[in-house]
């Protein structure tokens, strides 16, 4: 080789190096550029002011976020919504995972990301989702949870003939607690105290045991201690927004126990929180259609039917499915008061809980 053939190699060479070097370079500043965007900053700032700088919250890479997804491949993914999608991932050593991964970038988006993540470094609760970690550096932020194998409540109330599985209300009364018990701590134990803002059955996940874990807290607020409520714009869900914030802006626990009570009628009817299609313009509505039979006294022209305890003769139904009847109509009557339309006159949610307890019990009463 010519010296001439020499330096045009290495010259090439040269070149191809700094190419490599200059991508890298771009990647890492690319990498910084969207952990600040996506609040790592903040998220940084966060935890030191609470002294947890080193905490259970693992920060994953981008790299091994696309490994455990297939590349956020569409059979991977299990969930989609206004926020975005939520994939199926494995890591390294088999854990699975659910990835929720933000489909736009604008700030308020990664702000309401950031709320979460927030949120759920404060809170640890056996019925409440675990928060395993994050990625920051992608150019939308992941947030990576325990993976719930049971999908959501509102999965298998809606949608009972595709999944081919009845809940009985034996599991739907328990999963009642559960939540209750779960939105009991974040109003009460947790410090300052947590509104959830978007309680509703498709946030309910089911684990393997089929228990229940409140999940998505992307619009949950933090409420300042001595303070009974926070003005803010509406969020939520249709057909499970409390009527007194809708008209007030004023938000307080009241606001989740009213949601609650629409999910405890979705637990007795399966019945959709708004249906448009299939029930009268002036019910589609769940919550006017409940409260619409209970004062007629025909609750039970709108229980599941394939709960099995309504027959055509009440004086054939065994001991068991008494009990199971008046459990109903129990929980319905808390579903009233849940229901009721000033905050004022609606239940706490721990007297929500105890009382969901008390009706469990004398249920299983021997």
């Amino acid at each position: 080789m010519s010296d001439g053939e020499s330096s045009a190699s290495l010259g090439f060479l040269i070149m191809i190096l700094v190419i490599i070097m200059l991508m890298m370079l771009w990647t890492k500043r690319m990498k910084r550029k969207n952990f600040v965007q996506n609040g790592g900053l903040q998220l940084q700032e966060f935890m030191r002011s609470r002294g947890r700088e080193n905490t259970f919250i693992k920060i994953f890479t981008e790299s091994e976020m696309k490994v455990a997804t297939n590349n956020y491949a569409d059979d991977m993914k299990i969930g989609t919504g206004g926020y975005g999608a939520v994939y199926k991932g494995m890591l390294e050593g088999g854990k699975l995972v659910a990835v929720k991964k933000a489909l736009v970038v604008e700030d308020e988006d990664n702000k309401e990301f950031l709320n979460e993540l927030i949120i759920l470094t404060q809170i640890h609760h056996k019925h409440i989702v675990k928060l395993l970690g994050c990625c920051l550096e992608t150019k939308t932020p992941l947030l990576v949870y325990e993976y719930a194998s049971n999908g959501t409540l509102g999965d298998h109330l809606q949608e009972t003939s595709k999944n081919g599985y009845l809940m009985g209300w034996d599991r739907r009364l328990l999963v009642a607690i559960q939540t209750a018990e779960a939105l009991s701590y974040l109003h009460r134990a947790a410090s300052p105290p947590i509104l959830h803002r978007d309680v509703k059955s498709t946030n309910i996940l089911l684990d393997d045991q089929w228990d229940a874990k409140v999940g998505d807290f992307g619009v949950s607020r933090l409420v300042p201690n001595g303070e009974q409520h926070i003005s803010t714009v509406v969020q939520g869900t249709l057909g499970y927004l409390d009527p007194e914030y809708f008209q007030t802006l004023q938000l307080t626990d009241k606001s989740d126990v009213y949601s609650m009570g629409v999910m405890l009628v979705e637990l007795i009817t399966s019945l959709k929180p708004v249906d448009t299609d299939h029930r009268d313009p002036q019910f589609s509505n769940l919550a006017l259609l409940f409260l619409h039979h209970m004062k007629e006294g025909s609750l039970e022209e709108i229980i599941e039917p394939q709960l099995e305890i309504i027959d055509d003769s009440v004086s054939r139904l065994s001991r068991q499915a008494w009990r199971i009847r008046s459990s109903i109509f129990s929980v319905a009557s808390l579903a009233v008061r849940c229901l009721a339309l000033t905050g004022h006159d609606r239940p706490s949610m721990m007297e929500v809980e105890l009382e969901l307890r008390e009706i469990s019990r004398i249920l299983h009463a021997k």
